[in-house]
């Protein structure tokens, strides 16, 4: 049975009756298991949930150290206005005010996974470090982004291409401080 050929009637009428069982079975099913996800909200889901992800993240290294602040406010900003932009609602999670007591685990954001659920974080003890875990945040979340563009609709591929732009250029910011958060 392996040494026989098939003609090329019997694999298009295979073929057909395979996709018109798929067709038939689809059908059946109930709608609320057919409706199509729409893929550009997905996609925006995912920058949301990055971007809110990398305002914890500054806000919880610049809990820990405190002398960031300065070099890491206005790169937190441009994440609040990526949330903006990308959810139409003004951003409302802002840089702690430094403290004594600095607080070094990332605590999601309101509608977020619990600690329970999600994993902690923990920001590195040295400044050096923590710039560095930031920089390497901002590459993975810019290549999120990226792998996103193809299946985006223009509009929000061009949203999410200046997204991506921008946490490069505030990786490579990162990287280019020393320990004390001087460049």
């Amino acid at each position: 049975m392996l040494g026989a050929r098939l003609s090329r009637r019997a694999v298009l009428l295979g073929t057909f009756v395979i996709v018109a069982d798929l067709l038939l079975a689809r059908d059946s099913l109930p709608r609320s298991r057919v409706a199509a996800v729409d893929p550009a909200e997905a996609i925006r889901d995912r920058a949301v949930a990055a971007s809110r992800h990398l305002v914890a993240l500054y806000a919880a290294t610049v809990a820990r150290h405190p002398q960031l602040r300065a070099r890491l406010a206005p790169l937190a900003a441009e994440h609040q206005a990526h949330l903006e932009a990308l959810t139409g609602e003004p951003a409302t999670q802002q840089l702690p005010l430094p403290t004594h007591e600095a607080q070094a685990t990332l605590t999601p954001a309101p509608g977020e996974p619990t600690p329970s659920t999600a994993p902690q974080a923990t920001v590195p003890h040295s400044p050096a470090a923590a710039l560095a875990a930031l920089a390497g945040a901002e590459r993975a979340a810019a290549d999120g982004r990226l792998r996103d563009l193809p299946a985006a609709p223009p509009e929000l591929a061009r949203l999410l291409a200046s997204i991506a732009a921008c946490q490069m250029v505030h990786a490579e910011l990162l990287d280019g401080h020393d320990a004390s958060g001087e460049a």
